[in-house]
């Protein structure tokens, strides 16, 4: 597998070229933004409030909605593909495109939302 993406739907902040994902540096400023905010604000439908007011252009506007809605929102703060990671059914693997978020952010917001998921229960 050696790191490859396999296909799917690129994540935001990337784009794929010859089975390798590339950042989108537009895109990808606006992820990190969302993990930063996300750690700051501590809840996903407040996050996902405030980004879906941010401005957009017509050709971005479809994809940037279906992004910032909670669920969606919650699988992006959870990929570890933002941290240069590709997960092959149970196994995760390090991939061959940059990370996007460093380690450190990845690790709180998996504690928040870890954190926030007992709550809600």
């Amino acid at each position: 597998m050696k790191g490859l993406w396999m296909g799917g739907v690129v994540p935001l902040g990337y784009s794929a070229e010859d089975k390798k994902l590339v950042v989108h540096p537009r895109d990808a400023e606006r992820v990190r933004w969302l993990f930063q905010r996300y750690l700051e604000l501590k809840s996903v439908p407040r996050l996902s409030d405030e980004a879906m007011a941010l401005p957009v252009s017509e050709s971005e506007s479809a994809r940037f909605a279906r992004s910032f809605r909670r669920g969606n929102l919650y699988y992006l703060l959870s990929n570890p593909v933002y941290i240069g990671k590709v997960r092959h059914k149970l196994d995760l693997h390090e991939g061959e495109h940059p990370q996007i978020i460093d380690r450190a952010t990845f690790d709180a917001a998996q504690a928040l939302l870890s954190n926030n998921k007992q709550h809600r229960s």
